[in-house]
């Protein structure tokens, strides 16, 4: 993570979902209020394996509400694991409402399918198109405010 002014770190929350034993993240730039959303999922349910709920990525719209964030991206970095049970989506369109535009999604492995699915019904242009950037990559950086994220690849 660099940083532009040496005084200003960026703020760190983090969101333990208890039902899938992850972490979710929100990074954000205090003075400019913006944040990126990293690695938001939704809930496993423990008699019901089968069920889900959202009270893990509700937990995020909560924290970036009573802050007075911006969430300029929803970062996925868990994409490809067989039991992805990511929250991006709804997060994508919780966010485009709340605050008048939508994030950009990374990590396409997430949502090309959700994606061909909601650009037949929201073409580029309407109110819910959608924007999403090529996936992460080794190297790769997002801005979000005055700060700027470096992806770096670990294996494993």
């Amino acid at each position: 993570m660099s940083r532009c002014d040496e005084d200003m770190p960026p703020v760190v929350y983090h969101v333990y979902a208890q039902s899938t034993g992850t972490w979710q993240y929100v990074l954000a730039d205090h003075t400019t209020s913006h944040c990126i959303v990293l690695d938001p999922v939704r809930d496993r349910s423990s008699a019901d394996e089968a069920g889900v709920s959202t009270s893990a990525a509700d937990a995020i719209i909560t924290l970036v509400k009573e802050c007075g964030y911006l969430v300029d991206y929803i970062l996925e970095t868990h994409a490809n694991r067989p039991q992805c049970l990511s929250a991006a989506w709804y997060l994508w369109m919780q966010f485009s409402y709340s605050q008048g535009w939508p994030p950009e999604l990374c990590d396409e492995a997430t949502v090309s399918g959700l994606q061909a699915t909601w650009q037949r019904r929201y073409p580029a242009g309407s109110a819910f198109s959608t924007t999403i950037r090529s996936g992460l990559y080794d190297g790769g950086t997002v801005a979000f405010g005055r700060l700027f994220l470096t992806c770096m690849r670990m294996p494993g």
